[in-house]
C-alpha cells in the first residue's frame, strides 16, 4: 500500500532541509557550520529516499530505497560528532587520519547495505508487507553493531557539548546545552523507532532530525553562538588563563563579550558572568579601535595606565582578543637594568677613592650615560602605548632629517632617498625614525667589529685643527648628546664613513645602514621589550620603533640590506597621493 501523506512529509521536509543547507552553507565560514551542512546533505537522502518508498507500490523501488537511504543515515551520526567537536573548538586532535578512523566504520556499514542484496549480511530477509514501507526486515549480524556505534557517536557529540557547558559561563553554557538536548532529539526518535509507538515503518527519525538541525542552524548562524578562539578550547587553557595575571578580553565581530578573565574583570571591574554577550564597555576598544591604546582604570581606588593591544583572530569569524597589562612591569625592566650601571658607578668610584687614579672616572660617566638612556628610552616607551593623537601628511626626508640633527654622529653619512609623504603622527614618526637611525649608527660601517671581550670597537677620528689622527677606541654605545654631557671619546662615529640610507619601498619605507647586518635567526626578536645583541644596550629602541609602527596599522620586519648591513622594512603604511603631495 502506498502512503501519499506519508510520502508529501517526508518529501517536504527535504525540500526544508536543502534551503537550511544552502542557508548555512553561506555561513560556512563559522566554526562546524560546514559539518552541519553535511548533516543536512544525509538527512536530505534520507528523507528523498523514505519519501519514494512510501509514494510507490513496489517492493523492489522499496528494496532499493532501504539500501540509498543508508548513503544518509551513514552520514548524519559522523558529522554530528565533527560538528559538536569543530563548533566547541575541541578538534585540534582530529586530524585526517582520525576522521578517517572515526568514518570508516560508517564507510563499511554503507558499503554493506549497498551490497546486502549480495550477501545478505546487513538485512535478514526482506519480504513484501502491508506496512507504509511496502517491506518488511530485520536487520542481520552487520547492522546491529553499526548501530550500535551511530548512536555511540551521537551520544559523544551530546557529551562534547555538555562538557563545553560545563567550562564556559552565561548564555553560552545554556546554549551549548540547548544544543546537546537538539543532538539527542534524533536518538530519542531513533529509540521510538524501534518501539511500536510510531506507525509501523514509519521514518520518524529523520523529521526529528531536521526539527534539531533547524535549531541548530538558528543557534549558529542567527544568534551567534560561541564564536571560540584556541585560548577557551581546553580546559587545561582555561585554568591557566584563569589564574594569569595579564587581563584577556574576547570580542565577537559586533563588540560583544565572548569571554572575559579574572584578570581583566578586575581591572574593568565587572562581573565574570553578567559580562558575557553583553557590548564590550566603552573604555575598551572595540574590534576595529588601534592595535595598541592606553586606559587608565581605577583599581582598588588607585589609578592604574593599562596598556591594550587588539588582537584580531583570522578564523573568519571576525574573533578580537584584547589583552590589558598595567604598565607597572616597567619596573621590572628598571630594577634589571639598572643593576648593571649602578654597579659600576659604586665600583669605580670606590676604585677612584681608594687608588686616586682619576681614570676609574671614565666608567662613572659611562655607566651614568647608561642610566640616562635608559630613562629616556623607558619614557618613550610608555608614551607609544597611548594612541595616535593625530594624522596628519609627513614628508619622509623632512623628518628623517629632523630625527638625524637630534643624533651625535660626526663621521657617519645620512642619505635620503625617497620624497614620499605618509599618513601619520608626526611626533611618533620623529620617534620612530630617531630610535632607527640611533641603531643604525651603533652598527654602521665595515669597521665596526667585536672585540674577543664581547664589547663592540669602532675606528673614529680625532680632529685637532687642520690634523686628524687615527685611533682605535672601546666604545660602549653611540648615541644622542646625554643630559650628563658627551662621554669624552668613548661614544663616537666611525671613521671610515659609515653610511645610512633611508628610502622608498612600493607599500611603505626603509632604514639600512652598512654594519655587519642581523643574523637570521635574531630577526623576529628584535623587536621584544629588552632584548639586545650589545652587552650595552637597554634592549627598547627596536620595541619602541615595533609600539609605533603597530599603533599606526603598519608592519615592520628586518632583513638585509644591499649595503651589506641591517635594513629596517616598514610597509602597509599609508602614502598620502601623489596630488595631496605636501608642498
Amino acid at each position: 500500500m502506498t502512503s501519499p501523506a506519508l510520502a508529501t512529509v517526508q518529501l517536504l521536509g527535504a525540500v526544508v532541509a536543502i534551503a537550511l543547507a544552502s542557508y548555512a552553507y553561506r555561513h560556512r565560514d563559522r566554526p562546524g557550520v560546514i559539518w552541519l551542512v553535511a548533516v543536512l546533505f544525509g538527512n536530505t537522502v534520507w528523507m528523498v529516499a523514505a519519501g519514494i518508498n512510501y509514494a510507490t507500490g513496489s517492493t523492489t523501488v522499496s528494496t532499493a530505497m532501504l539500501q540509498v537511504r543508508y548513503v544518509g543515515i551513514t552520514v548524519v551520526p559522523v558529522a554530528l560528532l565533527f560538528f559538536a567537536l569543530s563548533y566547541t573548538g575541541t578538534d585540534e586532535w582530529l586530524g585526517r587520519r582520525r576522521q578517517l578512523l572515526i568514518a570508516s566504520p560508517a564507510a563499511g556499514a554503507l558499503a554493506l547495505a549497498l551490497t546486502d542484496h549480495v550477501h545478505g549480511l546487513f538485512y535478514a530477509g526482506v519480504t513484501p508487507a502491508s506496512n507504509p514501507q511496502q517491506i518488511a526486515y530485520e536487520y542481520g549480524m552487520v547492522a546491529v553493531p553499526w548501530i550500535a556505534y551511530a548512536f555511540v557517536l551521537v551520544v559523544a557529540a551530546a557529551a562534547v557539548f555538555v562538557r563545553y557547558a560545563t567550562i564556559t559561563e552565561g548564555v553560552y553554557r545554556w546554549q551549548a546545552l540547548a544544543l546537546a538536548g537538539v543532538v539527542l532529539m534524533g536518538t530519542a526518535a531513533d529509540v521510538l523507532y524501534f518501539l511500536p509507538v510510531p506507525p509501523t515503518g514509519f521514518a520518524i527519525t529523520p523529521l526529528a532530525i531536521l526539527l534539531s538541525s533547524a535549531i541548530a542552524v538558528g543557534l549558529v548562524v542567527r544568534y551567534d553562538f560561541v564564536r571560540l578562539v584556541p585560548a577557551t578550547r581546553e580546559l587545561g587553557r582555561r585554568e591557566l588563563i584563569e589564574r594569569m595575571e595579564l587581563g584577556m578580553v574576547v570580542l565577537d565581530a559586533d563588540g560583544r563579550v565572548i569571554d572575559v578573565n579574572p584578570a581583566a574583570a578586575k581591572l574593568l571591574e565587572c562581573d565574570l558572568e553578567a559580562v558575557i554577550g553583553e557590548q564590550a564597555p566603552d573604555s575598551l576598544p572595540g574590534p576595529e579601535g588601534p592595535a595598541i591604546a592606553e586606559r587608565t582604570f581605577n583599581v582598588d581606588g588607585i589609578d592604574r595606565d593599562v596598556e591594550i593591544r587588539t588582537h584580531r583572530v583570522d578564523i573568519g569569524s571576525g574573533i578580537t582578543l584584547l589583552t590589558l597589562r598595567q604598565l607597572d612591569d616597567l619596573t621590572d625592566v628598571v630594577s634589571h637594568d639598572l643593576q648593571g650601571p649602578l654597579m659600576e658607578i659604586r665600583g669605580s668610584a670606590d676604585m677612584a677613592i681608594a687608588t686616586g687614579d682619576i681614570t676609574h672616572v671614565d666608567r662613572v660617566l659611562a655607566a651614568a650615560n647608561r642610566i640616562d638612556d635608559l630613562a629616556t628610552d623607558l619614557l618613550e616607551l610608555a608614551h607609544t602605548g597611548r594612541g595616535l593623537e593625530t594624522r596628519e601628511p609627513v614628508e619622509l626626508s623632512e623628518i628623517a632629517e629632523t630625527a638625524w640633527r637630534h643624533l651625535w654622529t660626526p663621521e657617519t653619512e645620512l642619505v635620503v632617498e625617497t620624497d614620499r609623504s605618509v599618513v601619520g603622527d608626526p611626533d611618533r614618526l620623529q620617534q620612530l625614525f630617531e630610535n632607527l637611525l640611533r641603531n643604525s649608527v651603533e652598527h654602521a660601517s665595515s669597521d665596526h667589529e667585536r672585540g674577543d671581550d664581547g664589547i663592540d670597537t669602532i675606528a673614529y677620528s680625532e680632529a685637532t685643527g687642520d690634523d686628524v689622527t687615527q685611533a682605535q677606541r672601546t666604545t660602549r654605545k653611540s648615541t644622542r648628546e646625554s643630559n650628563f654631557g658627551p662621554v669624552d671619546e668613548r661614544e663616537t662615529a666611525p671613521a671610515d664613513g659609515g653610511r645610512i640610507v633611508v628610502g622608498s619601498l612600493p607599500t611603505g619605507f626603509y632604514v639600512e645602514d652598512d654594519g655587519p647586518g642581523i643574523p637570521p635567526e635574531k630577526r623576529e626578536r628584535i623587536f621584544e621589550k629588552g632584548y639586545t645583541t650589545s652587552p650595552t644596550g637597554t634592549g627598547l629602541g627596536l620595541s619602541i620603533v615595533g609600539r609605533i609602527v603597530a599603533a599606526h596599522g603598519w608592519s615592520v620586519r628586518a632583513t638585509d640590506g644591499p649595503l651589506g648591513g641591517a635594513r629596517i622594512e616598514i610597509t602597509d603604511v599609508d602614502f598620502v597621493d601623489d596630488s595631496e603631495q605636501i608642498e
